[in-house]
């Protein structure tokens, strides 16, 4: 799932024109996530981001076979909309990092 909140202007990767480009470096600067309150989480990251988030499960629609609900799991960052508690000055104050969040800027 893509969210919103990182990718504000996505472009389709040209081989031609983005030939030169590459990733210096891993992500240090984490302001790009200060105004996400709430990320998707995978089950296998429950140990460790119960640690540090409250998991919360949300619903996520409705399965078009059955009808039932269906529901998603998230780790929650902030109780506010635009609110990120983790992120201060940059930085990520927590020390698990969210699978969705690493995978930033891809």
């Amino acid at each position: 799932m893509i969210n919103p909140n990182f990718y504000k202007q996505p472009v389709v990767i040209d081989s031609n024109q983005h030939r030169q480009l590459k990733l210096a470096q891993a992500v240090q600067d984490w302001s790009v996530a200060a105004d996400l309150n709430a990320i998707f989480l995978a089950s296998v990251e429950f140990g460790d981001a119960c640690c540090e988030y409250p998991i919360v499960f949300v619903e996520a629609g409705k399965d078009e076979q059955t009808g039932k609900m269906l529901v998603a799991p998230i780790a929650v960052m902030g109780v506010q909309d635009k609110q990120n508690l983790y992120v201060d000055k940059g930085q990520w104050r927590a020390s698990y990092l969210p699978a969705m969040v690493r995978a930033y800027p891809f």
